[in-house]
């Protein structure tokens, strides 16, 4: 498993949804890794900046009608699986998916609990090693809410 398929499974862990990686293009989630010079020569519509210099490593679209809902852009950075990161220009690419995600199936940033994942700061310290630290009590009890009494079957190309 890949650091973005175990960032899925986080958040499939504790509410009713099931994601799957398909190849056929029907999926419903897309998932790319691009600097802002690629995103625009490939004519990717995408409203929001990537850009590591100001902070935006990467960003996913929230639940809904648009085209791009669901989907995950990540900047073109140099990515590590590493749980901590100590310069460099590294970063945690399992705690920024996890975080994005969240986004992708409805959670929006929470300034209120300093333990959420879905905090508008990057938080490494996080590995598939101790996934199950990652998400805090109001990160699970938000997706739960969101999807309680759904379920959904996302597909991507993760």
């Amino acid at each position: 498993m890949n650091e973005i398929e175990n960032a899925f499974s986080v958040w499939q862990n504790v509410c009713n949804l099931k994601f799957e990686r398909v190849f056929d293009g029907s999926q419903v989630m897309n998932i790319a890794f691009l600097t802002e010079d690629e995103k625009q020569n490939a004519k990717i519509n995408c409203p929001c900046k990537l850009n590591k210099k100001s902070g935006i490593l990467a960003h996913g679209f929230y639940p809904g009608d648009s085209t791009m809902s669901g989907d995950l852009h990540f900047d073109n950075v140099i990515w590590t699986d590493q749980k901590t990161v100590s310069g460099g220009g590294k970063f945690n690419l399992f705690s920024v998916a996890v975080h994005e995600i969240g986004h992708c199936i409805g959670l929006f940033h929470n300034t209120e609990d300093k333990d959420s994942i879905v905090q508008p700061i990057y938080k490494p310290g996080f590995s598939v090693e101790n996934s199950h630290e990652i998400l805090s009590v109001s990160d699970i009890n938000s997706a739960r809410n969101v999807w309680h009494g759904k379920s959904c079957n996302c597909y991507g190309n993760f």
